[in-house]
């Protein structure tokens, strides 16, 4: 493990250093007017969020002034909002949004959609296509119905009726190119490092929605375009493949969803609302529903602030509480720092064990936990750990929560546990890092971006997770070295109490620093090189990394504690007590890291 971790180590500089030269050349580089040390690993735009282009109605931004048009011939209500290109996540890309042009309040109505300017399943039926769709709507869905829709105004309407669709405006503005999962190729596909489906259920659900509007749009092409052709309603071009992909992706990424308890819409529908669909998502939690609404009385959408917007700054609303593979597959994006991403851990219950049946029967959900961004394990999954263990030590039940031991044994399996999940994927997470730096020098299109965002995230949270489980263990040794400091053991003098005391702050200076710069990791200002310098050997071995900073003391603590540490040496993955904790969000069984592919532009 050490020979790997130093071969990986003096890999992943020898590419790093030709990538920034690459990149860079030698030295110092400029970005965005500023001379910058390119030894500095980031990601981080330190634009991010910062309108780098603003279209107010009366500016001249060309592929905004049809939509302008449409929001002014249809009265919307836009009070202090603006379109705007923002600065992205990473340096030298941008995406667009509305941007508050005065401050907005919490609970303030921000835009109005009228009825008339908005595609829906009731302007779908007073189409010159509506009578036919009404029929096929049961078979095809509300989402086929709203793409089929969007075809027919887009392409078909002057064509058929000698009139301009009263939506050209809006599909001026619309892209052309989606990012949605169900464009990926299998080759793309393979970049998100997914596992299996037995391994990842979310997502193989993810991927089942994929391969399923996949077949929709194929069954819609092969059964219903002959009949829509041969009626006269569509030219066989329209209905292609790629045009039927591309409005069913519109539709799953930008219509609103409405319950169907309104007057006005007898049952559930989409509506794709101009202007509106230009509010981009954020993760905040607790998610509150309630945002949008369509008021019955005045016939228009209403969407409100779900808090208080400055001026000058982007607007967001909330798709919901939704994962990041969620997002990529109706959405076609990743999120960072997504409150609602997350990894999945099962521990097996046993029959056998009393104490373990009596807890599950109480807490029938506790042999499961997801691990966020924080890093953190359910209070219940640590509960059942812990019985598990105590079993296994046969320590007495009332002395779980705190026995040492038992903490150390449950943290340790779950370390072990994360750490492989982690070990199983093909690249590591600097090379990622490296990958997202330099994707337009090798020519990385922004479905594989977004999809080594996917899987940066992911990593993101294994590491943190292993940095947060050290410091538990660290925790668990000090609760045994103050109980055998108390005992006045000779074996143990004064000094090296000093050196114990010593080490653990060097080692709570290191636990700070290597989670900051997980949490940081978008921060511009954050310098992730030395934190992957130092935590390398965190993923090949426990124990270098902890003794590190332990000294003497480590050898020297209870006596159950130490002979489980000279036992395991903390090095042996399997033991006759371990928890058997199992990864269901990220184990898979491909490359070894060793064949990280050096970065090449094309």
């Amino acid at each position: 493990q050490k020979s790997r971790a130093m071969e990986g180590k003096m890999k992943s500089l020898v590419f790093s250093a030709a990538l920034l030269l690459l990149t860079f050349g030698a030295g110092r580089c400029e970005r965005n007017g500023e001379v910058e040390d390119s030894n500095r690993l980031y990601i981080g735009n330190p634009l991010v969020g910062k309108p780098s282009r603003v279209c107010y109605p009366e500016a001249l931004c060309p592929e905004y002034s049809a939509l302008y048009e449409l929001v002014r011939f249809h009265n919307f209500s836009t009070t202090g909002l603006a379109i705007a290109d923002f600065h992205g996540s990473l340096p030298g890309t941008t995406y667009r949004g509305l941007l508050a042009t005065e401050s907005r309040k919490k609970g303030e109505v921000l835009v109005k959609v009228p009825l008339s300017a908005m595609l829906s399943r009731l302007s779908a039926l007073e189409s010159r296509i509506g009578s036919f769709l009404e029929i096929v709507e049961k078979n095809i869905g509300s989402r086929m119905l709203m793409a089929l829709h969007v075809l027919y105004e887009r392409f078909e309407k002057k064509k058929r009726e000698g009139v301009e669709s009263v939506y050209k405006g809006y599909f001026e503005s619309v892209p052309k190119d989606v990012n949605s999962l169900i464009l990926f190729t299998e080759e793309e596909l393979q970049e998100l490092q997914y596992p299996s489906a037995e391994k990842s259920p979310a997502l193989a659900s993810v991927n089942e929605m994929r391969n399923l509007a996949r077949q929709h749009i194929d069954n819609t092409i092969s059964v219903l375009a002959p009949i829509f052709i041969q009626a006269n309603s569509f030219d066989q071009a329209t209905l292609s493949r790629e045009n039927l992909t591309w409005a069913y992706t519109i539709v799953m990424s930008r219509a609103f969803s409405m319950a169907g308890h309104q007057s006005t819409f007898k049952r559930r529908t989409f509506l794709i609302a101009p202007y509106a669909d230009l509010f981009n998502h954020h993760s905040v939690g607790p998610f509150v529903r309630g945002y949008y609404r369509f008021n019955d009385t005045s016939k228009c959408l209403e969407i409100f602030a779900d808090q208080d917007y400055p001026a000058g700054s982007e607007v967001f609303i909330s798709y919901g509480a939704l994962t990041n593979p969620q997002l990529l597959v109706t959405y076609g994006f990743v999120l960072t720092d997504n409150v609602y991403e997350s990894i999945g851990l099962e521990a097996p219950v046993e029959d056998n064990v009393p104490a373990v049946q009596e807890f599950m029967k109480s807490n029938p959900n506790s042999s499961t936990t997801r691990i966020s961004i924080a890093g953190e394990f359910e209070s219940d999954f640590i509960t059942l750990l812990r019985l598990k263990h105590a079993q296994a030590s046969n320590t007495p039940t009332s002395r779980i929560a705190k026995d040492p031991y038992v903490d150390f044994r449950v943290r340790y399996d779950l370390l072990i546990t994360v750490e492989g999940l982690l070990m199983n994927y093909p690249t590591s997470l600097e090379y990622d890092i490296e990958v997202l730096r330099n994707s337009k020098q090798l020519g990385l299109n922004t479905r594989v971006v977004a999809a080594v965002m996917f899987r940066v995230e992911i990593k993101r949270i294994l590491h943190i997770t292993m940095v947060e489980l050290l410091q538990s263990i660290r925790k668990s040794f000090q609760k045994s070295a103050e109980e055998f400091r108390k005992s006045n053991n000779p074996i143990v003098s004064s000094d090296d109490w000093k050196s114990w005391e010593l080490d653990i702050l060097a080692w709570d200076k290191d636990f700070t620093a290597w989670r900051n710069s997980l949490h940081q990791i978008w921060d511009p200002k954050m310098d992730l090189r030395e934190h992957f310098v130092v935590t390398m050997d965190v993923e090949s071995t426990v124990k270098e990394a902890f003794q590190e900073h332990s000294g003497k003391l480590v050898k020297s603590l209870a006596h159950r504690l130490d002979a489980a540490l000279e036992a395991e040496g903390l090095l042996n993955t399997k033991s006759e007590d371990n928890a058997g904790v199992s990864g269901t969000d990220g184990k898979l069984n491909v490359l070894h890291r060793s064949e990280e592919k050096e970065l090449v532009p094309p």
